[in-house]
């Protein structure tokens, strides 16, 4: 006997028990409270700003891509990395902006060989113009750096980092096939490597922020468990079929029959994403020195 069920999972989980709460008219043993609570790296879940386990994803791909930095700094080198997500662009888009990388190729944006293009403009005027602002210093009297600027220019270009999730171009354009179209462009002034994350992405122990919001969500259902059982209603909902999620900090419940409506089937993903409101200041802070003032 089930008194109610709780799924805790990604986008997969969700359908399931959407498709578990329509048979409910129909098998009286389906008619208890259904709860859902988002926990997946790639944070694809409808009604909540995160999920569990997206945190540690983030720190992950963070991570990765510090240590890249570090072993490309002593040379002018271009890295592309490429995450995980599926079809969700969080993790690429979350890790780009935390990263400081200088661009992110997102599923979202269904990327056209003129945005590659334009990528490929953008790296090579970063690696020249630190080689111009190196060889303006060079020339200035007595050797003796005048331009502050000039001087982090140099510095910051002996880098790029480009994030790319996996399914950014739907196989396309591949990590490889950048990688051979960068280097090739790229010529003397800059050298291109690769590096596909793959599930390393999903490994590690969770994050304080991920075990606080686990905490936060179990209290939740158990809360929404007990209330519905002893009343029949909850403050919140008149649904027992509901989705539990986290915005703007705070608990929300969300009848899952809406599913169907506020989703993207065949990309498992949310029709609305809020992460995409920080899409214009990404585009803003990766721009070279000079871009913006």
């Amino acid at each position: 006997r089930l008194d109610a069920l709780v799924m805790v999972g990604g986008f997969e989980g969700y359908l399931a028990m959407y498709n578990v709460s329509l048979g409910k008219g129909t098998h009286a043993a389906l008619d208890i409270p259904i709860i859902c609570i988002p926990a997946t790296i790639s944070s694809n879940c409808p009604w909540s700003d995160a999920s569990i386990g997206c945190d540690r994803g983030v720190a992950n791909l963070v991570d990765a891509v510090d240590k890249v930095k570090q072993s490309a700094v002593s040379v002018r080198r271009c890295f592309i990395v490429e995450c995980m997500g599926a079809k969700c662009g969080y993790l690429a888009f979350m890790g780009a902006l935390v990263c400081g990388a200088e661009a992110v190729l997102l599923n979202e944006d269904r990327v056209s060989l003129a945005d590659i293009a334009r990528h490929l403009d953008d790296v090579r005027a970063r690696f020249a113009g630190a080689l111009d602002a190196y060889d303006d210093d060079e020339a200035s009297d007595g050797g003796v750096d005048d331009d502050d600027a000039c001087r982090e220019l140099a510095e910051h270009s002996r880098t790029c980092i480009i994030i790319k999730n996996e399914t950014a171009s739907e196989g396309l354009f591949t990590s490889g096939f950048l990688k051979q179209l960068f280097e090739r462009e790229g010529g003397a002034m800059f050298d291109v490597r690769t590096s596909v994350l793959g599930h390393l992405q999903q490994g590690g122990a969770p994050t304080v922020t991920d075990r606080f919001r686990a905490a936060r969500f179990a209290k939740a259902a158990f809360d929404f468990v007990q209330e519905f059982q002893n009343t029949g209603i909850h403050r919140f909902t008149t649904s027992p079929s509901v989705a539990i999620g986290e915005i703007g900090g705070s608990m929300v419940f969300t009848n899952l029959h809406k599913l169907p409506h506020d989703v993207d089937m065949s990309k498992r993903r949310p029709l609305r994403q809020w992460w995409s409101g920080l899409r214009s200041t990404y585009a803003r802070l990766s721009q070279p020195y000079g871009g913006y003032n």
